[in-house]
């Protein structure tokens, strides 16, 4: 009976454990109403567009793994074409921009449908100190149109915006930044803007982590240790009877 307790615990010991998460919405309707928006982001058929948004979240204390993350998107006013990438970089929060290389760098996004929708990547595993910012960007930088006199390829898009304007997330706010030359390097230069920078608006994102998975003992090394832990109990029982008679 002790040895099937102990197999099995042991069984449940090994591998990795994961821990509880933490999650981050501002697209639930007591924040954001389901059409505001701000502007057309990411038409690079205009050098002097937006061409990149980006949420700045704060890694938890314990939950610090990034797993995914989502913003509510829209196809553009005109209803055509919309090209978008996803990333996510480390922040400087004083001097507002991303530092060092993308952390994460997905694929083209094609299009966006004719209503706000929930759109990112997933499965990532990125792993932070804690109180580290990072910012969560969507952006057309990689994927402009260079040439203004080609309408074929509108490469824009609408990014819900919170309604809580007294910072629905407060651990973040808010960016977006111009067309940079199709240099994605650019977005570590100045010159990001913060949408609101009186209220510290956000987006309307999601966003969630979790803690780091712990490698736990074999379990061969858990059934030996407690083995071992009931043999020094019996030796010190034997012991004790031993002195007591």
């Amino acid at each position: 009976m002790k040895r099937t307790f102990l197999l099995c615990a042991g069984a449940l010991a090994a591998g990795s454990i994961g821990m509880a998460a933490t999650s981050i919405d501002t697209t639930v309707p007591s924040l954001w109403d389901g059409t505001s928006a701000f502007g057309t982001l990411g038409d690079n058929l205009d050098p002097a567009s937006l061409a990149t948004f980006g949420q700045v979240v704060t890694a938890p204390a314990t939950d610090t793994v990034l797993t995914d993350f989502s913003f509510a998107l829209n196809a553009n006013l005109t209803q055509t074409p919309s090209v978008l990438r996803f990333y996510v970089f480390n922040w400087d929060s004083v001097n507002h921009h991303t530092t060092g290389s993308a952390l994460y760098a997905s694929g083209t996004l094609n299009s966006f449908p004719s209503s706000f929708q929930l759109a990112g990547p997933s499965g990532l595993s990125i792993n932070s100190p804690a109180g580290t910012q990072l910012v969560l960007v969507a952006s057309s930088e990689e994927v402009a149109d260079a040439d203004p006199n080609d309408t074929s390829t509108w490469d824009s898009a609408e990014v819900g915006v919170a309604l809580v304007e007294n910072d629905a997330y407060n651990l973040g706010s808010a960016f977006v930044k111009g067309y940079g030359g199709g240099d994605l390097t650019t977005l570590g230069d100045p010159g990001w803007n913060e949408y609101n920078p009186t209220t510290h608006s956000d987006f309307a994102f999601t966003a969630n982590f979790t803690a780091p998975l712990v490698d736990a003992p074999e379990a061969g090394t858990v059934a030996a240790g407690a083995l071992l832990s009931l043999s020094a109990a019996g030796l010190v029982l034997t012991r004790s009877k031993a002195a007591r008679s």
